[in-house]
């Protein structure tokens, strides 16, 4: 479906196809990252993801706008390959190399205000983080016996590296990762489960004894009736006094949202979500904490960088100790403000594109007829 797209969008742009097939390629990333089957990986923004002033200016586009540079660098390349020495696109590489320096500018400017090279500037608020990274299969097999231990391996590894952290500090925040609890751990009645689970140091008391903040992920029961659950993240209060809970927006294709979710599609990459969440910080300019089950848990700053002590070997059990500076007053990016305002001005522009070519085909399609009308009526009888 792609390749006929694009080349339709070719056709049309003519000597603007590099911008054209670059906008149309922006556009099929912004379409496929969203909806039921939203699949937000693999972007061409993805591999300059390290190129650190590179990725600044996602702040004022989102990633939307490197995708739009990175296409319209290999749109360039096509193009000019394909052209005769004495023809190349000189306006396309100029444009390129506009873009890029323009993007590296901004770039190179945010990275040397007295924000980026200071941990905090002005009043901010210190929190103090634990990342735990158990590396445990959290959905063990169907054997009810071999369920039950590999359960309370994991909670037994959870709670060995959260005490192991409360012994070298004192954080604010602990955070656990994505489904590292199998059942709700409050606020439901599956939360007596862990009155008893593991045997001998059962979670519960663990949990009312924790002199701090812990985000877990967890199954939450949205409709019991239906039998209806939701991946969901839970925040639990100092002595499990209450908590909150946030339901996952976007469910994966083929993993949350699909029958038959036991069957293992794909290998999972562990690099490419830190690469999605180092674009997240820069956009939000929000530091992002990330504690995964086998890695790669780390802690990034507002521009995306990797703070100290905190990136965990992946496939290893352990726990990162992170401080975090947070601002009175946050920044707003003019992404968050503004939005996808980017894919949507390419999706009009080459609507518009499309019509008026459309449009100029159809008159020369028509003006041959036209012709010999105007032969037949001018002709002497």
């Amino acid at each position: 479906m792609l390749g006929p797209v694009l080349r339709g969008v070719a056709v049309a742009a003519g000597r603007l196809r590099p911008y054209a097939v670059a906008a149309a390629w922006t556009v099929y990333e912004f379409l496929k990252s969203g909806g039921f089957l939203g699949f937000p990986w693999g972007l061409a923004a993805y591999p300059v993801n390290t190129v650190t002033p590179l990725i600044q200016f996602t702040a004022l586009t989102g990633v939307w706008g490197l995708s739009l540079l990175m296409a319209l660098v290999n749109a360039a390349v096509a193009e000019g390959v394909q052209r005769p020495w004495r023809r190349q696109p000189v306006g396309a590489y100029l444009m390129v190399a506009a873009l890029a320096i323009g993007a590296l500018g901004y770039g190179f400017l945010r990275l040397g205000t007295a924000e980026a090279r200071a941990p905090v500037s002005g009043p901010a608020t210190r929190i103090d983080v634990a990342l735990i990274q158990h590396h445990h299969d959290p959905w063990p097999e169907a054997d009810p016996i071999a369920r039950h231990q590999a359960i309370s391996d994991s909670l037994r590894t959870l709670m060995r590296l959260t005490r192991r952290v409360l012994d070298e500090g004192d954080p604010d925040l602990v955070v656990w990762s994505e489904t590292a609890l199998v059942y709700q751990p409050v606020g439901h009645s599956d939360a007596e489960y862990y009155d008893l689970i593991p045997d001998g140091d059962p979670l519960a008391p663990f949990l009312r004894a924790l002199n701090a903040h812990l985000i877990t992920g967890a199954p939450y029961e949205v409709d019991p009736a239906a039998f209806e659950y939701s991946n969901a993240s839970f925040l639990i209060s100092p002595g499990a006094n209450g908590f909150d809970h946030y339901r996952k927006q976007q469910l994966v294709p083929f993993a949350e949202a699909v029958p038959f979710w036991e069957v293992d599609f794909t290998v999972s990459s562990e690099t490419q979500h830190l690469v999605a969440a180092r674009f997240r910080s820069v956009e939000t300019a929000r530091p992002l904490l990330r504690a995964t089950n086998g890695g790669i848990t780390a802690a990034l700053d507002v521009y995306g960088r990797p703070m100290p002590g905190s990136v965990l070997p992946p496939f290893t059990a352990d726990a990162a100790l992170v401080t975090l500076y947070l601002p009175a007053t946050p920044a707003m990016t003019p992404y968050v403000a503004f939005g996808d305002y980017l894919p949507v001005a390419l999706i009009i522009a080459l609507i518009v594109l499309l019509g008026r070519h459309a449009a100029s085909s159809g008159r020369r399609r028509r003006s041959p007829s036209t012709a010999r009308r105007t032969a037949v009526t001018d002709s002497p009888r």
